[in-house]
C-alpha cells in the first residue's frame, strides 16, 4: 500500500541561535498524497527552566532551486505547558499553500512564558549545534575513561564543552542553566575540562592500587615488573595529544622557495596510538589534476603529488617512519580501498571535524601564494577536499568556509596535507 506522506526536505538537527530558550531538535517537509497538501512540521525543545505557554514560528518555503518563494507562513503553538527538556510541535501540520515548495528556512519569533516573560527573535540565523563526540572516542584510552566516569558520573556520555551561551553535560545534555536539568551536575564543576588533571588522577589512581592486574589485564609477579608498567602507562597518557592541538613536524617552504621551515599541524582527532594531523595553513598551491577531465581522487595528480614529490621533501626519514599507513575509499567510482601516506579530507570529513563554516576557513602561506593559490585581504584563500565531483570537478573549501565545486584544473586552491601519525613521535 502507497505511504500517504513522502518526505520533501529534511532539516539538519539542533537548530540552534544564540540566546534561544528553544533548539529547533528536527524538521521536515512532507507530501501529503491524501489530501495533495505540502506541509511542514517541526519538533522544538525547550531548554530553559520556565515553562513555555506559546510559541510563534514563521517558516520561508524555498523551490527547487532553494530559492525563496516570495511569501513567509506564521504558525502558532499555543495552550501550551512545556516543562525544560520536553519536545513538543512534532505532531503540528504547517500548510504551505505553494505546491511548487521542495525546502524551507524556519524562524522562531517568540516564545511566551507561563509567569508572562517573552523571548522574541530578531531575524535571527539559526545554524546547527556542534555534533558531540562520544566520550568512548574522544578518551580512548580505558583507564582514562574510567577515570572521567569517577570524577562525573557512571552517565557520562560525551564529552562536555561550552558554545555560545551554552553547554553540553557529559550526559548529552544541552543546557542553558548553571545546573544540567537532566542529570543535576553543575557546570562550574563540569567545565572547563582539565585533561592534564585528570591524566594525573589517573596516573596516581593506578599506582596507588597497586595490582595492575585487575584493570589492565597485566600479571606483575616481580616488583621490577610492576613498576616498569607504571613507567609505561605514565609515559602512554602523557603522550596523548588533545584535539586541537598544535604541533611542529616536518619542514616545508613557508615564506619562498628557498627557505624550509618547521610546519604546523592541528591535531583533529586522537586515538591514543595514533593522532590525525592537518596543517595549520594551507602551504602549497598544486591542481587537483592536471588536465580538464572527469576523474577521481584514486587517479589524480594532485594525490600522486602528495604521497611522491611533498612526503619526500617535507619529512625526515625518522618522521617519514612514523606517519601511517592510511586506508580509505573514495568514492562510488572506486570500488577498493586507497592506501596513502599523505590525503586530503573528505566532504564528510571535514563536516564531522569542522562542522561550522567560520572554523573551515585557513590562512594561505607566502609561498602558496606565490606558487598562484588565491588569497583575499586577510590572508585567507580556497584550500581542496579529495572529493571529486561529477562533470571534471572536485571539491573545495572557499574563504567563508563553505563547500565549493570548481574545475580540476583550477590553480586558485590551496593543499592542507592531513595524515595520521604515531603519537608516540609528536
Amino acid at each position: 500500500m502507497r505511504e500517504r506522506y513522502t518526505q520533501l526536505f529534511a532539516l539538519p538537527e539542533n537548530l540552534y541561535t544564540e540566546g534561544s530558550p528553544v533548539i529547533i531538535s528536527a524538521g521536515h517537509m512532507l507530501n501529503d498524497s491524501k489530501s495533495g497538501r505540502i506541509i511542514v512540521q517541526l519538533k522544538l525543545k525547550n531548554i530553559d527552566f520556565y515553562t513555555i505557554k506559546a510559541v510563534t514560528v514563521q517558516i520561508q518555503p524555498l523551490d527547487t532551486a532553494g530559492k525563496r518563494i516570495d511569501y513567509k507562513i506564521k504558525a502558532n503553538y499555543l495552550d501550551l505547558v512545556v516543562e525544560q527538556g520536553d519536545e513538543f510541535g512534532q505532531k503540528v501540520a504547517i500548510t504551505i499553500p505553494n505546491p511548487l515548495a521542495r525546502g524551507f528556512i524556519p524562524e522562531i519569533l517568540q516564545v511566551v512564558f507561563t509567569d508572562h516573560k517573552i523571548w522574541e527573535g530578531n531575524n535571527n540565523v539559526w545554524k546547527p549545534l556542534p555534533k558531540s563526540n562520544d566520550l568512548s572516542l574522544e578518551l580512548s584510552n580505558s583507564e582514562l575513561l574510567n577515570q572521567f566516569r569517577m570524577e562525573f558520573g557512571e552517565d557520562s556520555v560525551v564529552f562536555p564543552y561550552e558554545y555560545k551561551n551554552i553547554w553540553l553535560c557529559k550526559c548529552g545534555t544541552w543546557n542553558s542553566n548553571e545546573e544540567c536539568y537532566q542529570c543535576g551536575i553543575l557546570k562550574d564543576k563540569l567545565l572547563p575540562i582539565d585533561l592534564n588533571e585528570l591524566k594525573s588522577k589517573c596516573i596516581h589512581r593506578l599506582e596507588a592500587e597497586g595490582a595492575y592486574q585487575k584493570t589492565s589485564g597485566i600479571v606483575a609477579n616481580e616488583e621490577d615488573d610492576e613498576e616498569l608498567w607504571i613507567a609505561a602507562e605514565k609515559n602512554r597518557i602523557a603522550k596523548f595529544k588533545e584535539i586541537g592541538e598544535e604541533v611542529i613536524f616536518g619542514k616545508y617552504p613557508q615564506q619562498n622557495q628557498d627557505l624550509a621551515e618547521e610546519v604546523e599541524w592541528i591535531v583533529l582527532d586522537t586515538n591514543g596510538e595514533k593522532s590525525l594531523l592537518i596543517s595549520k595553513k594551507a602551504i602549497d598551491s598544486q591542481e587537483y589534476n592536471n588536465d580538464f577531465k572527469d576523474i577521481t581522487w584514486a587517479e589524480c595528480t594532485l594525490r600522486n603529488w602528495l604521497n611522491h614529490g611533498f612526503l619526500q621533501s617535507a619529512f625526515s626519514k625518522e618522521e617519514l617512519s612514523a606517519i601511517c599507513i592510511t586506508h580509505y575509499n573514495d568514492n562510488s567510482k572506486h570500488d577498493e580501498d586507497i592506501e596513502d601516506k599523505v590525503f586530503l579530507l573528505s566532504e564528510k570529513e571535514i563536516k564531522e571535524y569542522y562542522p561550522l563554516n567560520q572554523t573551515r576557513t585557513c590562512q594561505i602561506t607566502p609561498y602558496a601564494e606565490e606558487k598562484g593559490a588565491y588569497c583575499n585581504k586577510i590572508g585567507k584563500g580556497w584550500w581542496w577536499l579529495r572529493s571529486s565531483i561529477e562533470r571534471n570537478t572536485a571539491s573545495c573549501v572557499d574563504t567563508d568556509g563553505k563547500i565549493k565545486s570548481v574545475d580540476v584544473d583550477n590553480t586558485d586552491c590551496a593543499v592542507r596535507p592531513a595524515i595520521w601519525i604515531n603519537t608516540a613521535m609528536l
